[in-house]
């Protein structure tokens, strides 16, 4: 399991710059420019579990190249969305682990997002994405 602490490691191992302001209305956003990938956070308000999600969304971002502008078609915009939670899945909820998370008993959606400490939605999200969509 990854902790928001191991994910701003991360950021540093990937050179993608992290920095911290507020911002009340998404919590997080990332961007690029010619040379650099960006990440900006608020802590303000979250929990553990919600710092992880959103630092490991816009790491998916930054690690796919799926970035848009504001003024991009909503096509464009899920695509990129997507991808990033893809990745943010991956990260935090690998497929193995979930299994064996399974084969453990751990099996409503409360435990399992105890046990990958992450918000219920993101266990949701990755049981969809697992298993009834493929």
């Amino acid at each position: 399991m990854k902790t928001s602490t191991q994910c701003a490691a991360f950021c540093d191992e990937n050179n993608i710059a992290l920095d911290y302001c507020r911002l009340p209305l998404n919590g997080s956003l990332s961007f690029e420019d010619r040379d650099n990938k960006y990440i900006i956070m608020d802590e303000g308000d979250m929990t553990e579990a919600q710092r992880k999600v959103h630092l490991a969304h816009e790491i998916g971002h930054c690690m796919t190249g799926a970035f848009y502008h504001p003024y991009s078609p909503l096509e464009t915009r899920s695509r990129c969305e997507y991808k990033a939670n893809m990745w943010m899945i991956e990260m935090l909820i690998p497929k193995k682990d979930l299994l064996q998370a399974f084969e453990n008993g751990i099996t409503e959606v409360w435990e399992l997002a105890e046990h990958f400490d992450v918000p219920e939605d993101t266990v949701r999200f990755a049981c969809y994405e697992y298993f009834d969509k493929r």
